[in-house]
């Protein structure tokens, strides 16, 4: 299984959608985490959503997974789909501090 640098699609940039290569001769499954965003005050990952698909005009908010602190499935392909497109959601709260916020996220590859 290898991949190439997940990149913006340029027309899709302000609705967050990205796009990763794949090459390889299994069936893959993509699994996902989060750690909880820290900064100006606290914001859960669960509230950061994720959908993949392997055509960028499926990515949607009403397919798309809460984010945990614990690898979870959020697809599985055939060896055949070699491109995958990403879009994510954050939900924040019209009460939370304004300021910087970080979180780190993890998107992981795996035969099957």
């Amino acid at each position: 299984l290898s991949l190439h640098d997940a990149l913006p699609i340029f027309s899709n940039i302000a609705t967050g959608i990205y796009n990763v290569s794949v090459n390889t001769s299994a069936n893959y499954k993509i699994q996902a985490n989060g750690t909880n965003f820290s900064g100006a005050g606290a914001i859960a990952i669960g509230n950061l959503k994720i959908d993949t698909n392997s055509i960028a005009g499926n990515v949607a908010l009403g397919d798309s997974i809460a984010l945990t602190t614990s690898p979870q499935e959020i697809d599985n392909y055939t060896n055949s789909t070699v491109l995958n497109y990403f879009g994510f959601w954050l939900t924040i709260n019209s009460a939370q501090p304004s300021g910087s916020y970080s979180t780190t996220v993890s998107i992981i590859y795996m035969n099957v």
